[in-house]
């Protein structure tokens, strides 16, 4: 999905000495919580525009994964809870902190200890061993009472929220200045691109924030190419950037240019990078209707190895 593509990748770029855990955790996290509660678009790419805002502010510190795995929780949380459309409670989010990878990432296990040894101060708790930790994580999450969870989530949104200055917002201005950019500095924006506008569609002409950044949106998808017409056109540069190499260095009948095609594939590629040319079942018959005289033109062997990898592929740019 788009936002794991996009969370993922800032995830990495924010915790650099530790990637790997990260994007894993990133991933588990908005996979657990969408399995267990709805919520907004507009709450993810809330979540979206801070982390990346956060992500600046620190491009210059390797930001610790217990410190990037909190900022989350408690972003997603702000979002969560200041969309309209669900009733979102930070109650919700316990069952989350039971996963392994998450409270592994969060690196709680001393608060833990901390709130239970308070709690069971005050008599109301029994108090929970620290040797639980090195013996088995199902052991130590049932013994942790639900209060103790809360706590630290209250104690995580707070921080969190404070460090925003008391202001959860995602405004238009946002969406176009912020989103967009980062969309472009992932490596495949165009499927980015095209799930968002599928997903955001049906908000068209209904949200305001959303409906300038739907329009930015397939300016943006429509100018373009996907990957796949992509590497075509890449194939077809090689095909003629090799027959210019050996026109040039000689002169018999087979390397002669005019017994390559070079101008009707520079005229298909062409025509892809306009987007005249819009799917790839075109461009094969095209290729196809390419008078070639050359028995040994390379290709021949292009248009066959590009039909049998492509011909079943069919859409729309």
């Amino acid at each position: 999905m788009w936002h794991i593509d996009i969370l993922q990748y800032l995830a990495r770029k924010i915790c650099n000495s530790n990637q790997n855990k990260a994007a894993q955790f990133i991933a588990r996290f908005i996979h657990l919580a969408e399995q267990e509660m709805e919520f907004e678009v507009l709450a993810i790419l809330g979540f979206v525009k801070d982390l990346y805002l956060y992500s600046k502010k620190n491009q210059n510190r390797d930001v610790p994964l217990s410190e990037f795995a909190r900022r989350c929780i408690g972003l997603f949380i702000l979002h969560a809870k200041y969309s309209d459309d669900y009733q979102i409670y930070v109650s919700d989010f316990i069952s989350l902190l039971k996963d392994k990878i998450i409270f592994s990432a969060l690196g709680i296990q001393k608060e833990v200890i901390e709130l239970n040894e308070y709690l069971y101060a005050n008599g109301q708790l029994k108090k929970i061993s620290p040797s639980l930790f090195s013996i088995n994580f199902k052991k130590l999450t049932s013994a942790t009472p639900n209060k103790v969870l809360l706590r630290i989530l209250l104690r995580i949104e707070r921080e969190v929220f404070f460090s925003l200055q008391h202001k959860v917002s995602l405004t238009a201005n946002d969406l176009n200045q912020i989103l967009l950019p980062l969309i472009y500095e992932i490596k495949e924006p165009y499927l980015v691109i095209t799930q968002l506008i599928d997903l955001l569609k049906q908000f068209k002409h209904r949200e305001a924030p959303l409906n300038q950044f739907i329009l930015e949106l397939e300016k943006i998808e429509d100018k373009l190419i996907t990957p796949t017409m992509s590497e075509i056109c890449l194939q077809l540069e090689e095909y003629v950037s090799t027959a210019n190499q050996n026109s040039n260095a000689y002169a018999n009948f087979f390397y002669n240019p005019e017994n390559y095609c070079i101008n009707e594939v520079l005229k298909i590629i062409e025509g892809i990078q306009k987007k005249t040319i819009r799917d790839v079942d075109s461009i094969l018959k095209k290729l196809f209707e390419i008078n070639i005289s050359n028995p040994n033109d390379p290709l021949i062997d292009k248009i066959q190895t590009l039909d049998a990898q492509y011909k079943n592929i069919v859409f729309e740019v």
